[in-house]
Protein backbone atom coordinates (compact mmCIF):
# COMPACT_ATOMS: atom_id res chain seq x y z
CA UNK A 1 0.00 0.00 0.00
CA UNK A 2 1.23 3.36 -0.49
CA UNK A 3 0.29 6.34 1.28
CA UNK A 4 0.67 9.41 -1.27
CA UNK A 5 -0.67 7.63 -4.32
CA UNK A 6 -4.01 9.54 -5.28
CA UNK A 7 -6.04 7.18 -7.04
CA UNK A 8 -3.54 4.30 -7.37
CA UNK A 9 -4.69 2.61 -10.91
CA UNK A 10 -3.37 -0.48 -9.52
CA UNK A 11 -6.16 -0.43 -7.52
CA UNK A 12 -8.87 -0.51 -10.22
CA UNK A 13 -6.79 -3.21 -12.13
CA UNK A 14 -7.06 -5.77 -9.23
CA UNK A 15 -10.54 -5.22 -8.49
CA UNK A 16 -10.75 -5.35 -12.66
CA UNK A 17 -8.77 -9.13 -12.38
CA UNK A 18 -11.66 -10.06 -9.15
CA UNK A 19 -9.04 -9.42 -6.71
CA UNK A 20 -9.08 -8.25 -3.30
CA UNK A 21 -7.65 -4.99 -2.89
CA UNK A 22 -5.53 -3.95 0.64
CA UNK A 23 -4.56 -0.46 0.31
CA UNK A 24 -4.37 2.11 2.66
CA UNK A 25 -7.19 4.47 3.18
CA UNK A 26 -5.82 7.56 2.12
CA UNK A 27 -7.21 10.06 -0.66
CA UNK A 28 -9.22 8.67 -3.27
CA UNK A 29 -8.79 4.50 -2.26
CA UNK A 30 -11.80 4.71 0.19
CA UNK A 31 -13.98 5.70 -2.81
CA UNK A 32 -12.89 2.86 -5.21
CA UNK A 33 -12.61 0.19 -2.46
CA UNK A 34 -15.34 -0.10 -0.07
CA UNK A 35 -13.71 -1.37 3.35
CA UNK A 36 -15.07 -4.64 4.61
CA UNK A 37 -16.69 -5.27 1.13
CA UNK A 38 -14.28 -4.65 -1.79
CA UNK A 39 -11.09 -4.82 0.20
CA UNK A 40 -9.42 -3.94 2.88
CA UNK A 41 -7.91 -0.59 4.48
CA UNK A 42 -5.38 0.30 6.85
CA UNK A 43 -3.75 3.32 8.13
CA UNK A 44 -0.49 4.56 6.44
CA UNK A 45 2.09 2.86 8.13
CA UNK A 46 0.90 0.49 10.37
CA UNK A 47 2.48 -3.03 9.76
CA UNK A 48 0.77 -4.81 12.28
CA UNK A 49 -2.54 -3.58 10.49
CA UNK A 50 -1.39 -4.49 7.27
CA UNK A 51 0.07 -7.98 8.35
CA UNK A 52 -3.77 -8.42 9.74
CA UNK A 53 -5.76 -7.42 6.51
CA UNK A 54 -3.30 -9.84 4.42
CA UNK A 55 -3.65 -12.96 7.13
CA UNK A 56 -7.41 -12.28 7.49
CA UNK A 57 -7.84 -12.62 3.28
CA UNK A 58 -5.36 -15.66 3.77
CA UNK A 59 -7.13 -17.52 6.28
CA UNK A 60 -10.47 -17.00 4.99
CA UNK A 61 -10.79 -17.94 1.67
CA UNK A 62 -14.54 -17.75 1.03
CA UNK A 63 -13.97 -13.58 2.01
CA UNK A 64 -11.41 -13.50 -0.43
CA UNK A 65 -13.28 -14.89 -3.52
CA UNK A 66 -16.32 -12.58 -2.17
CA UNK A 67 -14.40 -9.27 -1.91
CA UNK A 68 -12.29 -10.20 -5.39
CA UNK A 69 -15.91 -10.76 -7.13
CA UNK A 70 -17.77 -7.79 -5.56
CA UNK A 71 -14.53 -5.35 -6.26
CA UNK A 72 -14.86 -6.43 -10.23
CA UNK A 73 -18.43 -5.99 -10.24
CA UNK A 74 -17.48 -2.39 -8.80
CA UNK A 75 -14.78 -2.03 -10.88
CA UNK A 76 -17.03 -2.53 -14.09
CA UNK A 77 -19.89 -0.66 -12.75
CA UNK A 78 -18.10 2.71 -11.91
CA UNK A 79 -14.23 2.53 -13.62
CA UNK A 80 -15.09 0.51 -17.35
CA UNK A 81 -13.21 3.25 -19.44
CA UNK A 82 -16.03 3.08 -22.30
CA UNK A 83 -18.52 4.97 -19.51
CA UNK A 84 -16.48 6.81 -18.00
CA UNK A 85 -15.46 8.53 -21.58
CA UNK A 86 -19.13 8.71 -22.44
CA UNK A 87 -19.69 10.49 -18.64
CA UNK A 88 -16.88 12.80 -19.11
CA UNK A 89 -17.71 13.73 -23.05
CA UNK A 90 -21.73 14.63 -21.30
CA UNK A 91 -20.17 17.00 -18.84
CA UNK A 92 -17.86 18.64 -21.40
CA UNK A 93 -20.86 18.69 -24.00
CA UNK A 94 -23.03 20.68 -21.05
CA UNK A 95 -20.49 22.89 -20.42
CA UNK A 96 -19.93 23.35 -24.05
CA UNK A 97 -23.92 24.62 -24.63
CA UNK A 98 -24.09 26.57 -21.75
CA UNK A 99 -21.67 28.33 -23.12
CA UNK A 100 -22.86 28.85 -26.42
CA UNK A 101 -26.56 29.64 -24.99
Amino acid sequence: PSPIDQAPNVVLEAMAAGLPVIACGVAAVPEMVIDGVTGLLVPPDDDEALAAAVTRLLDDRALARDMGRRGRERAVERYDIRRSVDELLAVLDGVRRRRTS
